[in-house]
């Protein structure tokens, strides 16, 4: 069986720590073995340490953009005399595996969003659809009834009166024979329709003012709107539960810059610290409150941007200016 030779096994093992080595691990290794420190780094690339620290531990998210990540590598390169062609790919490997990652959870989380609002969207759409039927069905039969009941179709051997009082009296045909003369009947066609009408418009009025009740409860599309507007005041009731459900979240990490975050919709979120240290990492629903305490500065990425208040020491920070088109947004706070 063939065996390799020592110097093959020694070259194998070589080759694979190369490949395993990061770029990060490759300028700290170097700058260790020249006997630079962090600081004089950063002083003679005229940048912060916090962004020295940034390259050597591979979170280039920390860095202000591509351009300037690569321009700094190149400057560290060239201060360690080694060459930047080679190191410039494996910052491009790192970056699309970030990339991928940072796109896969915000996808998750928006995912997690529209399950959540599809419930609401559902209740709504049966509520708009019950309250229309049953205005539909007023129109077509309880309208009809009404009038029946108001006496315009008179039953045969009744006439009808009218007091001053405005009772009706019914009277019954004696069963003596008498000389037939014409009774006077009062049609009730003319009283009953305006008041049928009026009754409709009052309730029409109540619904577009929001209050039922200026709608008379003893008819029939008093009790509708009645009911729309139970199921309509448990459907608000629901939602402000469910805003109601606010919670306070502490973090301390040993500092005394305190960010606090608020959030008005459900948002994803990541906090490093100026050391390069991961803080927080979850998904923010409405009326949370993160206060966090620490060591500025601050790395944070936000998932949906637009539901989130930021401040620094009771400074607010502007979060709308680093907003993304996906609506993601990466920014450093504290420098």
């Amino acid at each position: 069986m063939p065996t390799e030779e020592p110097g093959e096994q020694a070259e194998a093992g070589a080759e694979t720590t190369e490949t395993t080595v990061t770029l990060g691990e490759i300028l700290q290794q170097e700058r260790l073995r020249r006997g630079l420190s962090e600081r004089e780094v950063a002083d003679r690339l005229h940048i912060s340490m916090y962004y020295v620290k940034a390259l050597e531990a591979n979170q280039f998210e920390k860095l202000p953009g591509a351009v300037f990540a690569k321009g700094y590598i190149k400057n560290y390169a060239s201060l360690l005399n080694l060459d930047a062609s080679e190191l410039i790919p494996l910052y491009e490997e790192i970056s699309r595996t970030q990339s991928a990652v940072a796109e896969s959870e915000l996808g998750n989380s928006t995912r997690r969003k529209l399950d959540r609002n599809k419930f609401w969207l559902v209740v709504s759409v049966l509520v708009f659809v019950g309250g229309f039927t049953l205005l539909w069905l007023y129109n077509s039969f309880v309208t009809e009834d009404e009038v029946d009941a108001a006496g315009t179709r008179p039953s045969p051997g009744l006439t009808q009166t009218t007091a001053p009082n405005a009772a009706a009296e019914t009277v019954s045909v004696s069963a003596t024979p008498q000389v037939p003369r014409p009774s006077p009947v009062v049609s009730t066609e003319q009283e009953s329709k305006p008041g049928s009408d009026t009754n409709f418009i009052a309730a029409l009025a109540a619904i577009a003012d929001g209050n039922s009740s200026n709608t008379a409860p003893s008819t029939p599309i008093g009790s509708v709107i009645a009911a729309g507007n139970r199921e309509i005041d448990a459907l608000a009731a629901a939602v402000a539960s469910s805003l109601e459900n606010t919670r306070l979240i502490e973090i301390g990490s040993g500092g005394e810059d305190l960010l606090r975050i608020t959030f008005s919709g459900e948002s994803w979120i990541e906090v490093n610290d100026g050391e390069s240290r991961q803080i927080y990492r979850d998904l923010g629903a409405a009326g949370d409150v993160l206060e966090i305490t620490g060591n500025a500065p601050f790395n944070i990425l936000l998932g949906d941007a637009p539901f989130i208040r930021m401040s620094l020491n009771g400074t607010e920070i502007d979060v709308g200016a680093k907003i993304r088109i996906d609506n993601s947004a990466r920014l450093t706070v504290g420098l």
